[in-house]
């Protein structure tokens, strides 16, 4: 999914990182592509949990011509769903969200199995759709589990002329 987003963004778009494990995936990858200085955005550390939504509403207003992609987990996603009503009443455009959505807390869980020997305890989430609840908020939202649909899905919402948020399938 990363490998996907980043082959899609151009060296200048505005790229958000919020989450716990994709966080470490997306730097894993990040080095491997040209970037333009001062267009990578994520929050230091754990203190700033849910920052995707609205650093991608800022980065938008910043800069209104630049694209702005976000990669968050599914669970620090939803601490600040809210604010994609801002999004859609400020009337932002080329904004998309790609939430990769594995159900868990996924930080929290892999440490949990990684220390208690694969047992768990409540790490994980129910199913959920992010773009069924994008839609809601007037957003464009999509859902994907095909790793081949990923660039489709996010062309559909470059193109959508809404806040976007495409919600993948990882588990």
């Amino acid at each position: 999914m990363v490998k996907e987003v980043l082959d899609f963004i151009d060296e200048d778009t505005i790229l958000v990182i919020d989450g716990g494990n994709i966080v470490y995936t997306t730097h894993a990858l990040l080095h491997l592509y040209n970037r333009k200085p001062l267009s990578t955005l994520h929050s230091i550390c754990m203190g700033h949990l849910g920052t995707s939504i609205p650093y991608g509403i800022g980065a938008k207003l910043a800069k209104p011509d630049k694209q702005v992609v976000s990669i968050s987990g599914d669970s620090f996603f939803m601490i600040n769903i809210q604010e994609l009503e801002t999004a859609v009443r400020l009337g932002l455009n080329n904004l998309i969200y790609v939430v990769a959505n594995n159900s868990a807390y996924g930080m929290i869980k892999t440490g949990q199995q990684s220390i208690f020997k694969n047992r768990t305890i409540d790490v994980d989430l129910p199913e959920f759709d992010h773009g069924k609840l994008a839609k809601a908020f007037g957003c464009y939202g999509e859902s994907v589990s095909d790793p081949n649909e990923i660039k489709n899905a996010l062309e559909r919402a470059k193109n959508s002329g809404k806040p976007a948020v495409i919600d993948v399938k990882i588990r």
